[in-house]
């Protein structure tokens, strides 16, 4: 576990440095080594089939349950979903890797469902609302930006994952449902946070 926490920071190292690339091809090498390979180019049609029936399921979860899971203790599963949160948000930046941003959020949620709340489980929620949004369900989107922000909350939340969810939230979720004039704060609040806490990718 050592080693992969070692990875994890030297991918956080790469992605603060804009070498997406690189940070890309490291965390899918630490995915294999703790066995939980991830395809550099997923199947669309299976991204779908396990979209379609993770948002199915997430529709008949209420927002308490969610509030409720466990905390996630089994460290080489936060490991994974702490990575799979990465690769998420490199996929806007390495060419031709769009799938993977759908398919972390799916297997993070997954792992969330089967082994408790984790560090990038708030974020994988907020990267929810986007994907929704693109299919016209506003309702929903705006109802995992909201259960995304309770998450947030939690004790297994961390500084990077807080500030990359509420940047999420604000930008894909709430503007459905509120001016950007009263984003604009919000939006400013959490950069300088950002800043502070070194987290510059947010």
């Amino acid at each position: 576990h050592d080693k992969v926490t070692a990875y994890i920071v030297l991918i956080e190292v790469f992605e603060s440095l804009d070498e997406w690339e690189a940070a890309l091809e490291l965390s899918r090498s630490t995915l294999a080594l703790i066995g939980r390979p991830l395809s550099r180019n997923p199947n669309p049609i299976g991204v779908i089939i396990s979209f379609v029936s993770l948002k199915h399921k997430i529709k008949k979860l209420n927002d308490e349950y969610w509030l409720a899971l466990p905390q996630m203790t089994d460290l080489l599963v936060l490991a994974e979903t702490k990575i799979l949160g990465i690769i998420g948000t490199l996929a806007y930046f390495v060419e031709g890797a769009n799938m993977l941003l759908p398919l972390c959020i799916i297997r993070i949620l997954q792992r969330t469902l089967k082994h408790g709340t984790g560090a990038a489980t708030a974020f994988a929620m907020s990267a929810l609302s986007p994907l929704v949004s693109h299919f016209g369900d506003i309702d929903s989107a705006s109802r995992y930006g909201k259960i995304a922000l309770q998450l947030n909350e939690l004790p297994c939340s961390e500084k990077r994952w807080e500030v990359k969810t509420e940047t999420t939230v604000y930008l894909f979720a709430e503007h459905w449902r509120v001016d950007y004039q009263e984003l604009v704060p919000k939006l400013s609040s959490n950069y300088e946070t950002a800043l502070s806490s070194g987290n510059i990718d947010a």
